[in-house]
């Protein structure tokens, strides 16, 4: 049996509220959709193959720096001697000409072609910037990586993102 990967973003209307029972909610709606639309056979490799959800609230970022937190944690990898997971170098696409972060390759906007990289330096700093120790960065890789646990829900300023891997 194997696993793939979902993806879902929900945009949080203006002044909703962000708490459990939203996320909650978007959540089950989000399986209903997936069963309806893949059955209720198991094994679809979507959010409906989830049990639960693992809420991390973040509050500072916007929806390009919480997409640039997904990719973190999907580039990362398990250091077996140190028994944690280690942030790689991780290529994002550039959102805009003059994007902030350091690159390794041209732009694909602003040159035509290559993608943006976060740098190790780039990743603590964002990191540092939404308040996500070392203990919340593992548990989150661990999260997003396993097939059989709960989903991972990142809640920032004005949107929710559902990710990690399911069995298929």
């Amino acid at each position: 049996m194997g696993g793939c990967s979902f993806r879902d973003e929900v945009r949080i209307p203006k002044g909703a509220r962000r708490n459990k029972d939203f996320v909650w909610k978007q959540f089950k709606r989000l399986q209903d959709e997936a069963e309806w639309e893949y059955g209720h056979g198991g094994y679809t490799g979507t959010i409906a193959e989830k049990g639960g959800v693992s809420i991390f609230y973040l509050p500072k970022l916007n929806d390009k720096k919480l997409g640039y937190l997904e990719n973190m944690l999907w580039d990362c990898d398990w250091n077996r001697d140190d028994k944690r997971w280690v942030m790689s170098p991780t290529d994002i696409a550039c959102p805009r000409k003059g994007c902030d972060w350091k690159t390794r390759e041209g732009c694909y906007k602003c040159k035509g072609k290559g993608r943006v990289t976060m740098t190790s330096k780039a990743m603590k700093e964002l990191l540092g910037y939404a308040g996500i120790d070392d203990g919340q960065f593992n548990r989150m890789a661990e999260l997003i990586q396993d097939k059989w646990g709960n989903a991972l829900a990142l809640v920032g300023k004005t949107s929710l993102i559902f990710t990690g891997m399911a069995s298929s």
